[in-house]
This record gives structure tokens, C-alpha cells and sequence, in this order.
């Protein structure tokens, strides 16, 4: 279950950052700078990552549910018998519709790509002026109230955000803190912390993602005085992927 209290997940998880030997980087560069850095570097793993939060419920947002509302009656003129179902996989969008599935792709892909493009220029701009060398970026993408974001969304956008574009980000760290989710076959209420690799760029060591983590479950352990929880820490194989759900998601509100 979600703690009462919610976690305040930047300033907790620069203490794991610290744990894991890494440094934050608002704390050693100072206040006069003309560039907007990355959050953290590991200098040992030449790898400079930058957390980035979806922390805005655009379940609750009418502008972002009345383009998704456009596109679901379109979508209900050539499925009629989706209109009983009160849940759709963009499995089952696609099926129906390929056109309608991207285009209810890009109604989210406009908003996580605001969030990854500044990523990705905080992490170049930093590998250039503290002259990292081979420098490798990582995107810490933590949903933190966003309950319009299930986790089939979030990969698939992010994979075709990454395939052409964002070169400064080398892999993406999707978890989770205040929100849990059902993960399939392994919790019913499960915090999620998922590593994933972008094609055909160097990889970020899965030793390294490891001991991040361990760093991460250790230090909530601490300041929450209780075990972390169940934490699903690789993607569920594609079928099982859509029935990952937010433990206290919202549907979309679609008006036929």
C-alpha cells in the first residue's frame, strides 16, 4: 500500500544517489551557473543522470481526456463493441484501429516529450562542461501521481520517443515510489523499478542499475522504518505488460 505520508522522491533519492557513490550535482557546482545541469553524477560509471517526475494527474485534466474523447468516437465508428468495455488495451486499439493507436500515442507522447527533451540537453550540456569523458546518459522517469500513465503507455512511448531522437540519453530507470502497481503474477501491490535499454547505443551496466537500486530500497527502507516492498525489477514479458495497472489508477473519463 502507498505510505500515508507521500515521499518526497528528489530529495530522498539524492541520499541514494550518495549511498551508491554518486554526487548531486546542485550540491557541489553551487548556485552561479548559466546552464541548467543534470541532477547526479557517477563519475566511476561516467554516467550523469537527471530524475525527471510525472507528478501532474492528467486524469484530471479536461483538455487532455477531450482529445482522447475525439479520437475514441472515431474509434467507436469502426468497433462498435468496444463501447461495453470498460477497459481497452492499445493492443486491442490497434487492432481496431492502427490510425486511432497512434494517435492516442501521441496525445501522451506530447507530454512525456517535453519532459525528455529538457533531459536530454541537461545531461549534454553537463557531459560538456564538467568534461566527462565517454559520457553516458540516464533518465530517471519516476511516476509519481500521473494516473492517466499505465506502464504498457510509458514503454511504448518512450520507444518510439528514443528511437531517432534524445541521443544524450543512453537508458531509461521507469519506477515508481507513491503509486504501486499489480503486477501480474508477483504483487497485487507492487512499486515498480524498471531498467530499460535504448537500441543501439552503449549500454548502462546492469551491475551498476543494480547496486542504484539496492542503494534506492535500502535508503526507503530506512526512512520509512519498513521493508521497501514487492518491486517488479525487469519488464513483464509483452502479453503481460497491459495488465500492469496503478494500484489506485484512474481510467480516462472518454465521453462517447
Amino acid at each position: 500500500m502507498p505510505h500515508q505520508i507521500r515521499i518526497d522522491v528528489g530529495r530522498e533519492f539524492a541520499h541514494a544517489v550518495k549511498r551508491c557513490g554518486g554526487e548531486v550535482l546542485d550540491e557541489i557546482l553551487g548556485g552561479c551557473r548559466d546552464y541548467e545541469n543534470a541532477d547526479y553524477l557517477f563519475r566511476d560509471e561516467h554516467t550523469i543522470a537527471e530524475l525527471k517526475c510525472l507528478d501532474e494527474d492528467k486524469t484530471a485534466d479536461p483538455a487532455f481526456c477531450a482529445k482522447l474523447s475525439a479520437i475514441y468516437r472515431r474509434l467507436l465508428e469502426c468497433a462498435p463493441s468496444l463501447a461495453a468495455r470498460k477497459f481497452i488495451t492499445l493492443q486491442e486499439i490497434a487492432n481496431a484501429d492502427r490510425l486511432a493507436a497512434f494517435d492516442f500515442i501521441e496525445v501522451y507522447k506530447q507530454r512525456l516529450q517535453a519532459l525528455v527533451k529538457k533531459a536530454n540537453r541537461q545531461l549534454k550540456e553537463t557531459a560538456v562542461r564538467l568534461n566527462i569523458p565517454n559520457p553516458k546518459g540516464l533518465l530517471l522517469l519516476v511516476n509519481d501521481g500521473d494516473r492517466a500513465f499505465e506502464l504498457d503507455t510509458v514503454l511504448f512511448v518512450l520507444h518510439h520517443l528514443m528511437k531517432d531522437h534524445f541521443s544524450s540519453v543512453n537508458a531509461v530507470i521507469y519506477f515508481t515510489v507513491n503509486e504501486t502497481s499489480f503486477v501480474p503474477g508477483i504483487h497485487h501491490s507492487a512499486r515498480l523499478w524498471m531498467p530499460i535499454e535504448v537500441p543501439t547505443r552503449a549500454p548502462i551496466s546492469g551491475e551498476f542499475t543494480r547496486r542504484l537500486f539496492d542503494a534506492w530500497a535500502n535508503h526507503m527502507a530506512t526512512t520509512t522504518g519498513e521493508p521497501v516492498g514487492a518491486i517488479c525489477v525487469a519488464a513483464p514479458s509483452e502479453p503481460e505488460v497491459a495488465h500492469v495497472k496503478l494500484t489506485n489508477g484512474r481510467n480516462v473519463r472518454l465521453q462517447p
